[in-house]
């Protein structure tokens, strides 16, 4: 009965819920932004819920989306408090899907994903999680790591937004463990657009993306940088992003003596404008899952050097074609490919056409295709 039901997904308005933590800045939140309309374009009855209150919003909803905000994010210093903090959210999550009575769930990361399996059991509703991190790679709290061993079997199905990703679960069923990349989106070109303070719009622009931590390798990116600075005359490298290394990195780049080619614009609305006008993006990270700064890049056109780091980058980056893969944790190899295309316009060029295919891979409506292809499994 229930597989009749979505392999007529084309004829049937499905009414799908998405659940997030918040919509702040960060990669899983723009894939939940981007997933929501997808399906709501297609003619879904669309709902996003997040646990976290709508004024920590840093993402646009679109008005074709139904927004809840549970307003039930807290930090809880006890495992006692924490215990209660989260049987209070299960309730709340329940309630809103029992309200909604979607065909479909869908949540995402770990904790979320916990959270909403708890709260869907015995509801009519199909749960899918997705997982966007490397769960060898990307430690939990052992209570989560516990939890999720223990009910993600329970899901009808685990999406892996790659296939490094997707190694980490490997207990997971087989049957209920598939890989759909994240949908790219990127907003139309303009001619005019606010230039960020500190970019000068007369030199080359370099740019990078992403949360200022540890594991973006920021602090890697400025090394190869220093070591290459008397070749950058005419260029700028402009780091767009915010977080808790913010202070750090600024010092460093005090301290490398960097002022005058690396830019720390803060976190931006609408960072596709600056991508588009760089010639090259550079990213230096030591763990990625499925980079969404490196996808947004190619689709804006822009060459991409990034690190073959675990996991995501290897699977949208290939040599020679839209960009270089260099080895994890050395400056002196995201140095040597920068030179190697600032020097070779040519080369440069062929890149930038290779970034092209992107969009039939990576794009919406493709990746809308598949899930409605998963939905047809149940």
């Amino acid at each position: 009965m229930a597989r009749a039901f979505f392999a007529n997904y084309e004829l049937v308005r499905l009414k799908i819920a998405l659940v997030i933590a918040s919509l702040q800045s960060g990669g899983a939140e723009r894939v939940a932004i981007n997933l929501a309309n997808g399906f709501a374009v297609e003619g879904h009855d669309v709902t996003l819920i997040t646990l976290a209150s709508q004024q920590s919003d840093f993402y646009d909803v679109p008005t074709n989306i139904r927004r809840v905000a549970l307003d039930c994010m807290a930090t809880s210093y006890a495992i006692t408090n924490a215990l209660r903090s989260n049987l209070e959210r299960i309730s709340l999550i329940r309630d809103t899907l029992r309200d909604l009575n979607p065909s479909v769930t869908i949540s995402f990361c770990t904790e979320t994903n916990v959270l909403a399996i708890l709260a869907a059991r015995r509801l009519a509703t199909k749960v899918v999680v997705t997982e966007h991190s490397d769960p060898t790679k990307n430690s939990y709290r052992l209570y989560w790591r516990l939890l999720r061993r223990a009910v993600y079997p329970f899901a009808d199905y685990l999406v892996s937004v790659s296939k490094g990703v997707q190694r980490g679960f490997g207990w997971m069923p087989s049957i209920k463990s598939k890989v759909i990349y994240n949908p790219i989106s990127v907003s139309s070109p303009s001619e005019f657009f606010d230039v960020p303070e500190g970019c000068d719009r007369s030199k080359k622009w370099i740019t990078s993306m992403g949360r200022l931590d540890y594991l973006k390798g920021f602090d890697i990116l400025l090394d190869a940088v220093s070591l290459i600075r008397t070749r950058l005359a005419g260029w700028q490298i402009c780091i767009i992003g915010d977080g808790p290394l913010r202070r750090e990195i600024a010092e460093k780049i005090c301290k490398l003596d960097l002022q005058n080619l690396i830019v720390l614009t803060g976190r931006l609305k609408n960072p596709h404008n600056v991508i588009r006008q760089s010639r090259l993006f550079v990213m230096a990270s030591r763990l990625e899952g499925f980079p969404m700064a490196h996808a947004e890049a190619l689709m804006c056109g822009v060459p991409v050097i990034a690190t073959d780091c675990p996991s995501g980058p290897s699977e949208m980056i290939e040599t020679g074609v839209n960009g270089m893969l260099v080895p994890t944790e050395s400056p002196e190899d995201i140095a040597s490919a920068l030179l190697a295309l600032i020097d070779d316009t040519e080369l440069l060029a062929r890149l930038a056409d290779g970034t092209l295919e992107i969009t039939s891979r990576l794009g919406i409506k493709p990746i809308i295709k598949q899930w409605q292809a998963l939905f047809d499994q149940f």
